[in-house]
Parts: C-alpha cells; structure tokens; sequence
C-alpha cells in the first residue's frame, strides 16, 4: 500500500512537471516588454541573456529612474522557430508617462532573436528594422534639476 502511494505521489509530480511547459518565444517577448512597462528589472533579466543581459543590468536603474514610460505590443509574431532558435517580430509602442526626464514616444519595429537556453527561451539580440516617433503628448517637461534651480 505504501509503494502504490508513492509511486502515485512520483508519477502526479512527474505528469504536472512535464505538463508545466516554460514561456514560448512569443510569450518571452511580451514579458520582456511587460517588465519594461513595469520597471521590474529582475523579471526583465529572465528574459533576456548575452551581451543584452549585461548591459541591462547595469542600464536599467538609471533609465526606470530618469524616464516613466509605457509599452504597447501592436502586434506580434513568431517569424520563425526550431528546437533552439527563434525569432519574434513586434510593433511597440512607447510613450512617455512623466517621468522627471522627456522620453521621447516613437513605435519600433523590432526583430528579437531568441535562444533555448536550460528549457527557457532568451532574447539574445533585438534588430530595429523600423523607428518612427509618434507625436508628443507631453510638450513641457522640466528635468528634476531644471525644477530644483527654478525654486
């Protein structure tokens, strides 16, 4: 009786183990650009690896505390998947929400390459294929420093 328990215990951990499948290469994208939105750096660095991976970390406090700035993803798509490679198109959109420096808003075409890396899918590398700045809805936007000597 007790063996039948735990080879049922085993297999029910086993089944929801293989069952519970990592983000796809789409769905890494959205999180990556859901992070941004967010200003989580710690959930933008599990998307993202490689020469990407250490140039956020080190950019990213300093751009979340200069610039308030929301994302939207106006499509998506899986351009082209394998076993360890893929690539995502995306239309963003990104605006300025008042952070204490002007974030200019623009939408990107963007191409992500992404990597299978330990059953995750990483964003390696990110090309502009097109950049356009979208008109501006905050035109006055004093920096902290410009406000503080205003006083």
């Amino acid at each position: 009786m007790k063996i039948r328990i735990f080879a049922y215990i085993l297999l029910s951990i086993l089944f929801v183990a293989c069952t519970t499948e990592s983000p796809g290469p789409k769905e890494t994208v959205i999180n990556s650009y859901l992070a941004l939105d967010q200003e989580d750096a710690n959930l933008y660095m599990t998307t993202v690896t490689g020469n990407r991976a250490v140039m956020a970390s080190s950019l990213l406090a300093g751009f979340f505390e200069d610039y308030d700035v929301s994302y939207t993803i106006d499509s998506i798509e899986v351009v082209s998947e394998d076993k360890k490679r893929a690539e995502v198109f995306a239309l963003v959109s990104a605006r300025d929400e008042g952070g204490p420096k002007l974030y200019h808003d623009n939408k990107t075409a963007t191409y992500h390459k992404l990597h299978l890396m330990n059953g995750k899918w990483k964003i390696e590398s990110t090309v502009i294929d097109e950049f356009t700045f979208l008109e501006q809805k905050r035109k006055n936007n004093p920096t902290i420093a410009d406000t503080a000597s205003a006083e």
